[in-house]
């Protein structure tokens, strides 16, 4: 079947029929991509690019689809109509797809393009546990759709009107609505795949006394000072809530609670220095959670809810960080824990290391616990085509910042891959697979010689923009 022969939705369809008929796996579709005329894109759950086709490459102005590979889908969709590419990720981040909606977009040569972009949820492959992604088509349509201004005026009214949904009209966050919406879908890949989800709630101390003393409006300043302060803290991908009246929730996708409450200090620390115009200082109190191996969406609030008001009653301006719930796994004989040191200053990278450790760390409990080989198998399969991906990714970064050891770099990445191969072959006998073969080349090949020591020679060389941590200052 010649998929070029049809529009870009007929594509999407076909492919995503499909991909989940016959449970393929993503690298045996990545060369249909490569040659489609149309823009056809694979993103992940986090809405990166894993794969692009030609067509999608020219769209973005780039020379060949892979210098796509590894950009956020929010650094491409550069639109002066902000709040329809707004309404694009945010349906990509919570639906995982998206009716056909058009937007101009300024292309990598500054070019403005109209583009229909659509888009369908590619299903998990029950064979190998690859993880679920979204398969994003782009059709170029007329420069000044005049033509059809009536309907994109509609889409225009609806994507503003779902927008307004989702948003909390004050303070620009998101509602408790669509909090509950993102929250329930990071919550069940956190279930699936091992990787911790942490949430900080706070709560704006005496603020009542703000509304008596000041008025309700300059209350109402005071909420959206707090919530710009939060928004700036947070990475693309977290989430901002107005949870009610003067409490926030902040959910934070692939980070701890010790993290998460180095995090809640930082923005309790700037809230207590703001001078907000109009009501001077404020504080706040925070509670923090990492979500449990079991938890439901209720009880993990309600825990957080608890821990907040723990730090209330402990004397306000404070953050207190609850402990595991009892049904987190107790056993830790070896556990790989990120730690902001090991921060590059590139989010992208230090996210990839960061997922890196919480893979390795499912393997160590696999292990730990005999689960059965099949099942480590699968999660050793997981890291191999992560680690891949994440050097894809790192290659292409050092090779736009020109780093002057990028060939010398990629050498130590295939030695490291042809370790992990070599490694494998004993997985599928797990009698010849040792805890402490299991450490040398987890603990001692992949992060203490390569993340730790290889990766620190290329830090100095980001760009200074690029050095900044959001979560690092």
């Amino acid at each position: 079947m010649n998929l070029v022969q049809f529009p870009p939705a007929v594509i999407a369809w076909k492919l995503s029929i499909i991909i989940g008929s016959l449970k393929l796996n993503l690298l045996q579709i990545a060369t249909a991509l490569m040659a489609a005329t149309d823009g056809l894109i694979v993103l992940d759950y986090h809405e990166n690019v894993l794969f692009a086709s030609q067509g999608a490459a020219e769209i973005f102005g780039f020379e060949n689809p892979e210098q796509l590979v590894g950009y956020a889908l929010f650094d491409l969709l550069q639109s002066s109509d902000t709040a329809n590419a707004k309404f694009i990720l945010d349906c990509l981040k919570v639906h995982k797809k998206l009716k056909p909606t058009r937007l101009a977009i300024k292309n990598h040569t500054k070019n403005e393009i109209w583009v229909e972009l659509r888009a369908n949820n590619i299903p998990q492959t029950t064979k190998n546990e690859l993880p679920p992604s979204i398969l994003l088509s782009l059709h170029i349509i007329p420069s000044s759709p005049r033509h059809d201004e009536k309907v994109h005026q509609l889409e225009y009214i609806v994507n503003t009107l779902q927008i307004t949904a989702a948003t909390d009209q004050l303070t620009g966050t998101y509602n408790r609505r669509h909090f509950e919406l993102v929250a329930h879908n990071e919550i069940e890949r956190s279930h699936r795949y091992g990787q911790p989800l942490s949430l900080i709630m706070i709560d704006i101390d005496h603020f009542k006394d703000v509304n008596d003393r000041l008025g309700h409006l300059i209350g109402d300043q005071a909420l959206v000072a707090i919530a710009q302060l939060a928004i700036k803290i947070c990475r693309s991908f977290d989430v901002v809530c107005r949870w009610g009246g003067e409490e926030f929730v902040l959910l934070v996708p692939g980070v701890g609670g010790e993290e998460a409450l180095k995090i809640a200090e930082r923005l309790r620390k700037q809230v207590r220095e703001a001078d907000i115009p109009n009501v001077g200082r404020l504080t706040i109190s925070a509670g923090v959670t990492q979500l449990g191996t079991h938890e439901t969406f209720e009880q993990w609030i309600k825990r957080t809810d608890d821990t907040l008001y723990k730090a209330k009653n402990a004397g306000r301006d404070r953050c207190e960080l609850s402990s595991q719930s009892s049904d987190t796994h107790t056993i830790r004989l070896l556990n790989l824990v990120w730690d902001p040191s090991y921060s590059s200053g590139s989010e992208r990278i230090d996210q990839e290391h960061i997922e890196l450790f919480v893979l390795g760390n499912a393997i160590f409990e696999a292990l730990l616990t005999n689960s059965p080989v099949d099942k480590l198998q699968n999660r050793f399969i997981q890291l191999r085509d992560s680690l891949e991906m994440h050097f894809q990714h790192e290659e292409q970064i050092l090779k736009d910042i020109k780093y002057p050891y990028l060939n010398e770099h990629i050498d130590l990445h295939l030695e490291l891959l042809k370790r992990f191969k070599k490694f494998f072959t004993n997985i599928k006998n797990k009698n010849s697979l040792t805890f402490s073969k299991l450490v040398d080349v987890l603990v001692k090949q992949l992060v203490l010689e390569h993340l730790l020591k290889a990766d620190q020679k290329y830090f100095p060389f980001l760009s200074p923009h690029l050095r900044i941590s959001k979560y690092h200052k």
